[in-house]
């Protein structure tokens, strides 16, 4: 491969670079937001209501002007302040799928897409074209002469997609664009939009507050907290390796022992509710701003005699049956503790349940003054 070709195949197609965005003389609604995406790479902003996701992606599609820093797509600056470089939304050849749909009730599926196409003044028969295919492209060629009110919510938001192919985006643009079905096509549509993105190469930078499906829908996962990106990785990356304790309670969910205390990441810590524990997963040297954290799936059941290594033994204090699963609520001195396990494992209250947990699993995090809500 020459260098020409390694160099198109790692180059970025979009850059934010330090933007912020203040509205008046409040807090910032983002701060210092510094992200990159290649091309053909799915990026999703995570974060509860007010973290600045919406906002962030807004400012990428010029619908917010950013107070300071750079946004850069395809090597050239479509937003700058200081530069006094502001590209208009209608240019910046970016594709936007919303969370309403935005569909004309009274146009037909064809006509919904033909309309952004018309704007753009492209020659008739090329309109037909692009409308047909684009309605191909997401299996919903033959309904090109049905009305938005005689699809189902799943196909709504696929003529969505398909109107915002249809323009030939240099990336798409999605702000919750789930949020609106109900929980199993959600589930079903997360794999679905996944698949149709990846197969049509698209780029795409996704927004929602939804964690299990940034974590089916993402190659990178951006998660946000007052304004600021708190990490970024692959999925599986910040899942596991969570870079402080609000990543880690808001992408799934821990059990938090505080304080804890302990030479170093491979050694032995404890909290001061009675549990040691050994720990492979850690920043260093631990801290008096530290505490332990485990996520529930991560804490296995051991049977009567069974030996095993870094244990945990509490009296269980509630037992949850949720199908597929089962939440123990135990107590260990102090400490309230959470396990999630099989639908088929068999506990009652009052009973002294051991659970072990793999070093790798025992997550040594900085505290940031609270525990997650």
């Amino acid at each position: 491969m020459s260098d020409a070709t390694k160099e198109s195949t790692t180059m970025n197609l979009i850059e934010i670079r330090s933007i912020t965005k203040s509205f008046g003389a409040a807090e910032p609604a983002i701060k210092d937001i510094t992200l990159n995406v290649k091309p053909g790479e799915i990026l999703t902003l995570l974060g509860p209501s007010g973290c600045g996701k919406t906002t962030t992606l807004r400012a990428l599609a010029g619908l917010e002007t950013i107070t300071d820093g750079e946004i850069v797509l395809e090597g050239k600056t479509i937003a700058a302040p200081r530069s006094r470089i502001n590209v208009p939304p209608e240019n910046r050849d970016l594709g936007m799928v919303f969370q309403s749909y935005a569909l004309w009730p009274h146009m037909t599926i064809r006509q919904n897409l033909a309309l952004g196409l018309k704007v753009k003044k492209l020659e008739k028969a090329l309109i037909e074209k692009r409308v047909a295919e684009s309605l191909d492209m997401v299996g919903l060629g033959e309904y090109a002469d049905r009305s938005p009110s005689q699809l189902s919510g799943g196909q709504q938001q696929r003529v969505a997609l398909a109107r915002a192919i249809a323009l030939r985006p240099k990336c798409l643009l999605f702000d919750e664009p789930l949020s609106n079905l109900d929980l199993l096509l959600r589930e079903q549509m997360r794999v679905e939009l996944r698949s149709l993105i990846k197969e049509l190469g698209i780029t795409a930078v996704y927004v929602t507050h939804d964690q299990p499906e940034a974590l089916v829908i993402s190659d990178q996962l951006a998660v946000m907290s007052k304004g600021r990106v708190q990490q970024v990785g692959r999925p599986e990356d910040v899942y596991r390796k969570p870079a402080n304790l609000f990543t880690a309670g808001f992408l799934g969910g821990v059990n938090v022992l505080q304080p804890a205390v302990g030479a170093s990441a491979g050694n032995a810590v404890s909290s001061h509710g009675g549990i040691s524990l050994n720990s492979t997963n850690g920043n260093g040297a631990v801290s008096g701003r530290d505490v332990i954290a485990i996520r529930p799936e991560a804490l296995l059941p051991v049977a009567a005699g069974q030996e095993a290594a870094n244990v945990i033994t509490g009296v269980v204090e509630d037992v949850a049956f949720l199908g597929s699963q089962t939440e123990v609520r135990f107590r260990v001195g102090e400490e309230k503790l959470m396990a999630r396990v099989h639908g088929y494992f068999a506990s009652e209250v009052g009973d002294n349940q051991t659970f072990r947990v793999e070093p790798d699993a025992v997550m040594i995090l900085e505290a940031e003054g609270s525990r997650p809500a």
